[in-house]
């Protein structure tokens, strides 16, 4: 622009915009309310004059505040990958009450208990394929089974099982 241009430039209110208090809460929040009220007169009365310093200001406080940004990411990613795991444990202590609900001696008794009297009323029925054991599963590694009666002779012999002897004879 020529300088007659410039001089006779004004602008609305609003700065041509929607709404004149966002461009007034931006310009008070980088120089304050006294300093900002006094920026956006001079912006009104005389704005060839102000915006390139204003534009200037507003530049290198983005700049400012990306880099701040940016620093604090950092703080806020590390913070996060350490509380990560912590976030997790309130999660652990449902999952463990649940688990040993379900393997306790008493759930699982009652577990093959109505499987048992669910056999024996399909048991009634002419023709009906009925397995012969409550729970029935294929091991495919023979290990698995080895392992599995070791741990269980282990938990007799420890909790000191009255029917230890006659478990181990069935066992093995």
């Amino acid at each position: 622009m020529d300088k007659n241009n410039r001089s006779s430039l004004t602008f609305p209110p609003d700065l041509g915009g929607q709404s004149h208090s966002i461009y007034q809460r931006v310009i008070m929040k980088i120089y304050g309310r006294e300093q900002g009220r006094l920026i956006i007169q001079t912006l009104q009365d005389n704005p060839s004059v102000v915006i390139p310093v204003l534009l200037n200001r507003l530049k290198s406080r983005l700049d400012d505040w990306k880099t701040a940004q940016r620093e604090w990411e950092k703080v806020w990613r590390d913070q996060t990958q350490k509380m990560f795991w912590k976030s997790l444990d309130h999660q652990s202590i449902s999952v463990k009450m649940a688990d040993k609900r379900q393997f306790q001696t008493k759930t699982l008794q009652s577990e093959i208990h109505v499987k048992y009297e669910e056999q024996k009323r399909q048991r009634l029925i002419p023709l009906a394929n009925v397995p012969k054991y409550q729970l029935a599963h294929e091991f495919n590694d023979v290990d698995v089974v080895y392992d599995a009666s070791h741990l269980v002779l282990a938990y007799a012999e420890t909790s000191h099982a009255t029917d230890f002897p006659r478990l181990t004879v069935f066992i093995k």
